[in-house]
């Protein structure tokens, strides 16, 4: 199916940042798949110590417990986009941190136990931000479509991610694995990065028909301006009305439009 064709049967498509996070909801739980699979044959294969696995997967559990509530503040305090990276950047070091261990030589149980505590502290801070994020990306009609869309994405990625982790530890070994995952995850930066436009904020969706201007100069739709989606009776300053446009590549906000006649 053409690109035009699928936007037009998933409008949230429109939306250039909802089609980046959905890159980065592909992108990152595929990669710390090879983490769930890496760690667990790292730990063995160095300590052959079921206890010290259990000692380093609960490292990596218990920050979320500790962490959940730091992570909705930082959600609310910080832009979601880079409380995101941040949480990358922290599970790409622990997880390429590991992983480079288990290459170099042989990892200490404190190392391996130090650095996933820090993934998970990585997790607990993106989880919050992940959910604040996508309601400011698309207008609230599409936002259940959006929603699965998202879910679908992250749940396919981290399967697919799993069976190919398996094949890519028997291959190549976990300390590969984890590297990988650290890469990944180093990867998904510039798909989450702010891209400097205004979040949506319970709008509606547009149908781009109209041109807005600005300073009662006009711009074409394609410069970044969507059709007006309401009028107000008054008039400021003399000789124009103001509407209000937004729209999928717009920043919205209020414009100024000629009167005709004026």
């Amino acid at each position: 199916m053409p690109w035009q064709g699928l936007a037009r049967r998933f409008p949230a498509l429109g939306y250039r940042d909802f089609r980046l996070l959905l890159a980065d909801r592909v992108l990152a739980p595929g990669a710390f798949a090879f983490s769930l699979v890496g760690v667990s044959f790292a730990v063995l294969d160095a300590t052959g110590s079921t206890a010290d696995l259990s000692y380093v997967l609960a490292a990596q559990i218990l920050p979320s417990l500790v962490f959940a509530l730091v992570g909705g503040v930082f959600a609310d305090r910080f832009a979601p986009q880079k409380v995101i990276v941040a949480a990358n950047l922290m599970i790409a070091g622990g997880e390429g941190g590991f992983g480079l261990l288990v290459l170099l030589g042989h990892p200490q149980l404190w190392q391996m136990i130090a650095l996933e505590t820090l993934s998970g502290a990585g997790m607990a801070v993106f989880y919050p931000a992940s959910q604040a994020l996508l309601p400011r990306l698309v207008p609230d009609s599409m936002l259940q479509e959006a929603s699965a869309m998202s879910r679908l994405a992250m749940n396919a990625a981290q399967m697919a991610g799993a069976a190919i982790a398996g094949v890519f530890v028997a291959a190549t070994g976990p300390g590969w694995a984890l590297a990988t995952c650290g890469i990944g995850m180093l990867g998904t930066v510039p798909l989450c990065w702010p891209s400097g436009r205004p979040a949506l904020s319970g709008r509606s969706s547009p149908t781009c028909s109209a041109t807005c201007a600005t300073g009662g100069r006009r711009s074409p739709l394609a410069a970044g301006c969507g059709p007006p989606r309401s009028s107000t009776a008054s008039f400021s300053p003399p000789g124009t009305a103001r509407s209000t446009c937004s729209g999928p590549w717009s920043p919205g906000g209020i414009w100024a439009v000629p009167r005709p006649g004026a």
